[in-house]
Formats: structure tokens, sequence, C-alpha cells
């Protein structure tokens, strides 16, 4: 048996490579950029997941994959390794290339490293199992994880591959917990060694929840009454998908709260607030008037139609990577997507941003009482990652920092591509259906961007509003006719609506922007229903003859 890890730096992943490297029939083959003088056994591959060719080199003729990446990077970026925007492009980039290319090459079996800490904010005395949803807070080692969760979930619709999630506690050993007050959310990293070594021998096609995908996730904490999330809770009909169940049967023996260089820690006090109060926004932002709007991507043509929308009822500052040049777009796109005329002048304004630089955007945000995202680059394998998730997120913070309530994101529907578990033989498809991006560079990126919005907007109190988008046509040339789409013009009054709206039900708030059609394959009603949106332009001669 072959087996490859991401990562062979970290306490969890040397103590497996040391477990592995004695097991007789085993062999340990280790992808990353720098590699630990861990083992005459281990074969090395230098190099990074980001790059395909190293993804599908690493995963060649290997039955099994552990991909511990994410964790490690967590500890990276919060010793001062590598930033926030580095770390979050590489999880990205790398563990996409790693599902497209297991599938390629037909590897059975993933094992995805996540953690614990997305549940962080849930007190002890609540019965969490595997089903309850993660609410990540926006920290970095928090969103690494989850990301790489959403990512693998959804890239394994590709092909038969198993998928096995395990979410760890704080992984330590005897030397680190020496002296220190004993945390409820460790776990011994022998016993961390041992879940994956169960993950990868565990037979789970009579699982409850065995199907395609194959996405199983399993908790791994320390034994004890006191440990922060039990293993063992059965609650019902998920009970065989609980880690210590069968049939993955965890069994840690290493009770940390009594090893003789632990100290005793305070009792905890028992939260007895109404769990929304629990779980509410961490020190909200409040709404204040929108007065001043940055809008980024400006340069494009959506951007110039927001512009077009907004510029007599607003304070625009228009940000894009090259400066404004409207005419010479795309000459092909020109008739179906005919130019407003703009000029930029004051109290409006233009400044040179690129969204993959976390400062300058923070510099573009900078006095602004909302964003508008219409940034966006669709089928470049480096850059997509960098301006369509790590711009959002980059967004995200510079909001938090300022203030900035209300954010605009647009996104391509997420209900396209089909696979299995889309939505190609649904009728009246509702706007908050599940996102199904797949392998689209375009498509999983964009859902990223706005997942990362989400978690944002749920622990900030932010007002994310996703706009999402099918076709956008000029209406005096009728040509395609799909069941989704909207003339240019209204394309950009929509995004002046979503911040009109004094405000949103929810924190993250997601919206159909097309015209009411007769299909019935999508349900068109929210946006009008929350936002009081209807398009001007009437794009009925589209799908008559």
């Amino acid at each position: 048996m072959r087996i490859l890890l991401t990562d062979a730096r970290s306490l969890l992943s040397t103590r497996l490579i040391e477990l592995l490297n004695r097991r007789q029939g085993t062999a340990v083959r280790v992808a990353g950029r720098e590699h630990p003088d861990v083992s005459p056994e281990t074969e090395y591959l230098t190099g990074e997941l980001s790059d395909q060719r190293i993804a599908a080199e690493a995963v060649r003729d290997v039955d099994a994959v552990v991909h511990l990446l994410p964790l490690r990077l967590a500890d990276a970026f919060e010793g001062g390794k590598i930033s926030e925007p580095d770390a979050m492009d590489l999880v990205m980039r790398g563990t996409r290339n790693l599902i497209v290319e297991s599938v390629r090459a037909s590897v059975p079996r993933v094992i995805v490293g996540s953690s614990l800490a997305l549940f962080d904010r849930h007190p002890p005395h609540w019965d969490v199992t595997e089903m309850w949803r993660p609410r990540p807070a926006s920290t970095t080692r928090e969103l690494l994880p989850w990301v790489t969760e959403l990512s693998v979930r959804e890239l394994i619709r590709l092909g038969p591959i198993e998928a096995i999630c395990l979410r760890f506690g704080h992984v330590v050993d005897e030397e680190e917990i020496d002296g220190e007050p004993f945390d409820p959310r460790w776990v011994h990293v022998d016993d961390a060694v041992h879940a994956i070594d169960r993950a990868l021998a565990v037979d789970l096609s009579q699982a409850i929840d065995a199907g395609k995908p194959e996405w199983h996730v399993f908790h791994i904490m320390a034994p004890g009454p006191n440990s922060k999330i039990r293993y063992g809770l059965k609650t019902g009909i998920e009970e065989r998908s609980t880690s210590g169940s069968p049939p993955f049967n965890y069994a840690p023996s290493r009770s940390l709260e009594q090893h003789p260089g632990v100290l005793p820690a305070d009792p905890p006090v028992k939260d007895t607030r109404p769990w929304q109060e629990i779980l509410a926004p961490v020190n909200p932002i409040w709404t204040r008037p929108i007065r001043k709007v940055v809008l980024f991507g400006a340069g494009g043509p959506m951007g110039a139609f927001a512009a077009q929308a907004m510029m007599d009822s607003y304070h625009v500052r228009l940000a894009d990577i090259a400066p404004l040049d409207w005419e010479s777009l795309d000459p092909a796109r020109s008739a179906h997507c005919p130019m407003p005329a703009l000029n930029i002048e004051q109290p409006h304004e233009f400044v040179q941003v690129d969204v993959q630089d976390p400062e300058q955007v923070r510099a573009a945000c900078e006095g602004m009482d909302a964003i508008v995202n219409c940034s966006v680059l669709r089928d470049d394998e480096v850059k997509s990652f960098r301006i369509n998730a790590v711009g959002a997120l980059n967004m995200a913070r510079a909001a938090v920092e300022f203030g900035i309530r209300r954010i605009v994101q647009t996104s391509p529907l997420l209900h396209l591509v089909n696979g299995h578990g889309s939505h190609l033989w649904d009728y009246q498809v509702p706007v908050e259906a599940a996102s199904r991006p797949y392998a689209s560079l375009y498509f999983l990126t964009k859902y990223l961007g706005n997942e990362i919005l989400r978690v944002f907007a749920e622990h900030h109190g932010l007002e994310v509003a996703v706009m999402l988008y099918w076709e956008m046509t000029n209406p005096e040339l009728p040509s395609v006719k799909p069941p989704f789409m909207v003339s240019w013009p209204d394309s950009g009054r929509a995004l002046r609506r979503a911040l009109e709206v004094p405000e949103l039900p929810n924190p993250f708030e997601e919206f159909n922007v097309s015209v009411d059609m007769p299909h019935g394959k999508f349900d068109h009603s929210k946006i009008r229903r929350v936002l009081g949106w209807e398009p001007l332009d009437n794009l009925d001669h589209f799908w008559q003859t």
C-alpha cells in the first residue's frame, strides 16, 4: 500500500510517518516544498500542490491520500512564516489540484485533516456531533480547514472517490502540555494518529451516510467526560457516522486531564443564554448611511453599468487593476454589450488597485460606507483563486477594520454545472439551493469567495448581498435563450438596489438577478420580495418567435 502525505513537518505528520514506516508492505510518499530529515524509507517529492504537475506526480500509483497541509499552514501562519493570502491561495489551489488529479488517477480514498476549532463558539455542554453545521470564526486558523472541507466535498462529485474528513482537536504531546492548565480541546498525537490509521483501514460501504459523493466526517478528541466535544455521542439517525461507533470505532486511550504534568483548570461555567445569543455576531458592525461606495472591478462591463447606475446617488470610488478604458473592451462583445458613456468627475474618483494585495484593498476601502465587488478572473489557474477568493477575503478584512457593514458581491449562478447531485432536471430551483461548483475554476473560486464572505457576515454582523448572474444581454439583439438572464443596464441597477435597501433579513443573502420568465427552471422571486427590484428591460422577445 502506497500512501501520499501532503505534509511531513507537523507533529501529527511526523508521528504518522513513523507508524507507517514500521508497517510491512506500506510505502510513504510526501509531497511538499521542504522536507525534514525524517526517514530514509520515505519517498519525497519536492514541489507545491499548487503546481498541477506536482499534484499529478504525487498521486501516481498511490492507494490513499492523507491531506494534512491545511493544518500545517495554519500553524505556519500563526508562526509568521507565511502570509494569509499565500496560505489561503496554497490551500485552495493545492486542494483543487490534489482532488482533481486523485480522481483522474483513480485514487480510492482521500483523508482530509480539518479542525474542531470550527466549533469553538459552542459551549462544552452542547452535544455537538458530526452532523452539526460548523460555524467558523473569521480567523485564518479556522478559514484554512473550512475552505478545504468545502472544496473537497464538492470536488469528489467528479468521480468514484471516497473522502473521510477528520476534524481534530488541538493535537498535542506530553512536552507541549507539561505545566499547562488542562484544555478540553486537546487530543494526544497518538490518538490522532490512531484516527488516521482507522480512516485508512475502515470499510464504510455500509455506513448510513454512504453513497455518492462518499463524504464522511468524524470528530477526533481525547477521551473523558470533560473533553469539549465528546467523540461517542449518539443522537439519532447519524449514529453510524460518529467516530466512536461502528464501523469507524475510534478508541482514544490518552486521557490528558489526568496527565501528571497537567495543571487543573478552572471549572467550566455553564452558559445558559439562548443558543441564538451564544452564536450571535461577535462585536457586530452597525448600520450607517451609505454615501460613499468603493466599486472593485470597475473596468469590466458589469462594473461600467454598476457605475452608471450608482453615480447619480453615491460618491463612487472606482477601483480596478488597470486604468479605465471601457471603449477598448473586447470588440466581439461590443454589439451585445453596448458600453455606457461615463465621465469620472468629482466627487467620483478612480484608484488603481490589485485586489490580490490586502494593503491596496485596505487603502481603497478606507473612508467608504459600502463595498461592491465586480472583480473577476475566470480561467487563470493561478490568479483566479487570488482574485475571486482571496480578493473577497481582503475586502472582508477591510470591511471589518473600517466598520463597513454592506458588501455587494457578484457571482455566477452556481446551479449550472452538470454532475452528480446537480440541479439539471430540477424546477423552481430556489436561490438558497446548495451551490454546485464542481471543478469549474471560475465557479469554484467564486463559490469559495462567497463562502468566505458568509463566514465574515455571520461572525461580524455584516450585511452581504450576493448577486447571482447567468446571462447579460443587449435587449435590442435577441440571441441567447437561457432561462435566466437580464439586460446589461439592469445588471447594474440591481447592484444599486442592493445598496439602497435599508437592511437585509439575514447577514448573508443571495439573490437571482433575472427577468421573470415562464420556463419555471429557477425561482426569481426573492430579489423582488426582499430588495423590491424590478428590471426595466423586458426580454420576452428572447424566448418567443
